[in-house]
């Protein structure tokens, strides 16, 4: 194989895994709510509202009921 044609092989087998990659993340925002956002993600330790389920399920101990 030439050096020109193996270039052209690993840069295409490159991109096809790359793009793989990128179409697997999907949608993802790393985020379940503002919330979360506005407190620079610091959720985890803070039950403000039910999206605390996904950083913390006991901190659905300290929310009020309704």
């Amino acid at each position: 194989m030439t050096p020109s044609a193996l270039k052209k092989t690993v840069l295409l087998l490159g991109t096809a895994f790359a793009a793989a990659s990128v179409h697997a993340s999907g949608y993802h925002f790393g985020t379940q709510s503002v919330n979360a956002q506005s407190t620079a993600n610091a959720a985890a330790a803070e039950a403000a509202d039910a999206s605390t389920i996904f950083y913390n399920p006991a901190g659905l101990t300290k929310l009020d009921s309704s």
